[in-house]
């Protein structure tokens, strides 16, 4: 049987040992770089959420504006002459949730007597110590503008008199509010957890 000479059998296991070390030490370098590519995505990663936390924080106004705001009162439905008012317990609602970090969205919504209500919602900006909200008319398309105020843990609202007389005041008010419907400035709405109104 013809076998290989001894010494040329000794470098083929040199070449060997030698391609088992090179695979070995690239398989290394391999893992090395995957390793180095996980940390600096991880450390991207890490150093992106932060940034993006750090902007949703970094907000305009405060957050602790953010909610759901009622006043409780009475509305009467007038059945006629002979049938007694029928009345119950209502409420007017302010509710304030974030747009992004330099707005907010802002909803005023109140019941009247017949079942009559106003319904304003708009843009709010942090001003100082207010938000100063804007709304579109749906039917002339004028912006009319209110301004809601905090104290404690309720919250209140203002119209200026050209605004009130522009937005709410006859007979453009229906653009905002039914025939008998009326805004209630200056009444505090507590705030309060959305869910049952009762």
């Amino acid at each position: 049987m013809w076998r290989l000479p001894a010494a040329s059998m000794q470098a083929d296991r040199c070449e060997s040992a030698r391609c088992k070390i090179t695979r070995i030490r690239g398989s290394g370098r391999l893992a090395q770089a995957l390793a180095l590519m996980k940390r600096i995505f991880i450390l991207c990663f890490c150093a992106c959420l932060d940034a993006g936390i750090t902007a949703a924080r970094a907000s305009d106004y405060p957050d602790e504006i953010i909610g759901y705001y009622r006043a409780a009162h009475k509305s009467c439905i007038y059945m006629g002459p002979i049938e007694p008012e029928v009345c119950n317990e209502v409420f007017d609602t302010i509710e304030i949730a974030p747009r992004n970090t330099s707005s907010l969205y802002v909803g005023i919504d109140t019941r009247g007597a017949n079942a009559h209500g106003c319904v304003f919602d708009g843009i709010g900006r942090w001003e100082g110590n207010k938000l100063s909200v804007t709304a579109q008319s749906p039917r002339t398309h004028k912006f009319c503008r209110i301004s809601v105020h905090f104290s404690g843990d309720g919250a209140f609202y203002k119209i200026a008199e050209a605004d009130m007389l522009l937005c709410f005041g006859h007979p453009t008010k229906a653009e905002f509010c039914s025939a008998l419907g009326e805004l209630d400035p200056d009444t505090k709405h507590q705030k309060h957890s959305r869910g049952k109104e009762r």
